[in-house]
């Protein structure tokens, strides 16, 4: 069997958050183990983002939301103008 968790934490007046992922093991003969994995990301908005893409000379920047993708999060699409 296996039993998964995760803790998200964010840093005080920051946009950098703590990422702690747990995952319990149990044998067949009941034993148990724990693994634990960290990890630190930076959120960013999507206005952000867009200011990245334009930055870099991306054009029509358009932002697709999860119920008109069937995607889990927003997504973002642009073109590089020729």
């Amino acid at each position: 069997m296996l039993t998964q968790g995760r803790v998200w934490a964010w840093r005080d007046e920051t946009d950098i958050y703590d990422l702690e992922h747990f995952q319990v093991h149990e044998g067949a003969d009941g034993t148990r183990s724990v693994e634990r994995r960290t990890a630190a990301y930076r959120a960013y908005t999507r206005a952000a983002i867009t200011g990245f893409a334009s930055a870099a000379g991306l054009a029509d920047v358009t932002w697709r939301m999860p119920h008109e993708t069937s995607f889990f999060q927003p997504a973002m699409t642009a073109r590089y103008p020729a």
